[in-house]
Order: structure tokens, then C-alpha cells, then sequence
């Protein structure tokens, strides 16, 4: 007889990620649409998540994500995070949807108020078992930081804004997949990595190079 082997003590395939697409508007606006962004390979199992980053000038009420259309789907909105820095604001936030099919589409932000400008970066991510971020995180600060744990076979995202300055963004714990610098008012940028064993209080920064402070967000899912 030959070999028999039994798939489900191997346990479930890791997770796979990719970085799709990446966007930027500074129109002043409280909705924002990024036409025919990619969305990589149709698969039965694919998710769509975004992170988004927004500035406005002056931090207030409607300083947040109200919802994100992914491909004419609606999704959920994992975890959001505002800073208020010297009365401006900066928002970072994450968002998933299954988007089983097509190549490309549109990804509309809503925010409750009108911001100076707005960012996404765009992943497409196969093999979860779940939709739900297995765990999330956020933080403020000047270069502001936080700690997640992941299950072996997850995925890591993060969003992070800075306000008040152009520059770049450093990351520490995740590798870098965008980041812009608008305006010389706002640095948004974004990073990921998948794990295939378990991690526990990963700590996750991003580092501004010139902000005065902002925000991230960090989403888990497996």
C-alpha cells in the first residue's frame, strides 16, 4: 500500500500576500475615488484590503473613515485611528472585502469631513480563514508604535499618516510597501509582512522622518 497522507494534520496553508496597487489624491474632498486600481489574480479565496491615510487641517469631528467601497463591494472597516497633531489631523485605517472576481476596480473612500488630501495602498490576500482581523492595533504619537500578535500562516498590515510635513516613512517590525508625501503636509504610507510561525507583541513603527505626529493602525488576519 502506499503512502497515505492526511491534509488536515498538515493544517491549513499559510496565507498569501501581495501588494496590488498603491494611489494618491489632494484634491480637497470628503469623498475620495481611486479608479481601476488592481486588484491582481481572480481566486475563489481573495480578499481585498486596503489601508488608508487622510489629512485634514484642522482636527476636529469627521476626522474618520466612514466607509470604503472595494469593487462595488462594501467593506468592513477592521480598525481607524485619528491624531490630532498641533490641531491638525491624521487618519490611518484599514479595510477588507471579499472580491472573489475581476482584475481591477474602484475603491472609494468616505471620510465624515472634508480632508486635504487622501492615500491607499491596495493588497490582495488568498488563503485566510477568516475575513475578521484575527487581531488589530493602533496608536498617536510622534513616531508612533504599537504591538500585535499573529498566528502562524497570518498577515500583518499596518497604515500609518504623519502630518504637518513632507518626508518619508521608516519602518520597524514590517517591510514598507508605500509612501507618500503630499503637499508637504502629509506623509501616508503603508507596510506588511506574512508570518509563517506565530508572533507574539510584534512591535510595529513607523518613523517619520520630518512629521510632528500622526497615527497607524494595525490589522492581523489568518
Amino acid at each position: 500500500m502506499g503512502l497515505i497522507i492526511d491534509p488536515y494534520r498538515l493544517g491549513p496553508a499559510s496565507s498569501a500576500i501581495s501588494l496590488a496597487d498603491q494611489s494618491s489624491s489632494t484634491a480637497n474632498a470628503s469623498t475620495y475615488t481611486f479608479s481601476s486600481m488592481n486588484f491582481g489574480a481572480a481566486s475563489s479565496d481573495r480578499y481585498i484590503v486596503v489601508a488608508v491615510g487622510a489629512g485634514i487641517g484642522s482636527f476636529g469631528g469627521g476626522v474618520s473613515i466612514s466607509s470604503v467601497t472595494i469593487g462595488g463591494v462594501g467593506a468592513t472597516i477592521v480598525r481607524q485611528q485619528a491624531a490630532n497633531v498641533s490641531g491638525s489631523g491624521a487618519l490611518s485605517g484599514i479595510a477588507i472585502a471579499a472580491v472573489p472576481s475581476g482584475a481591477s476596480g474602484n475603491v472609494v473612500v468616505t471620510l465624515g469631513a472634508s480632508h486635504q488630501n487622501c492615500a491607499i495602498t491596495v493588497y490582495a490576500v488568498t488563503g485566510l480563514l477568516s475575513a475578521a482581523a484575527a487581531y488589530t492595533n493602533s496608536a498617536t504619537g510622534a513616531s508612533p508604535s504599537s504591538s500585535i500578535d499573529c498566528d502562524a500562516g497570518g498577515v500583518v498590515i499596518a497604515a500609518a499618516t504623519g502630518r504637518n510635513t513632507g518626508g518619508t516613512t521608516t519602518w520597524t517590525g514590517l517591510t514598507e510597501a508605500s509612501d507618500f508625501s503630499l503637499e508637504s503636509l502629509t506623509i501616508i504610507s503603508s507596510a506588511d509582512s506574512p508570518f509563517a510561525s506565530a508572533q507574539s507583541s510584534l512591535a510595529v513603527q513607523a518613523s517619520f522622518s520630518a512629521s510632528t505626529g500622526g497615527s497607524i493602525c494595525i490589522a492581523a488576519f489568518r
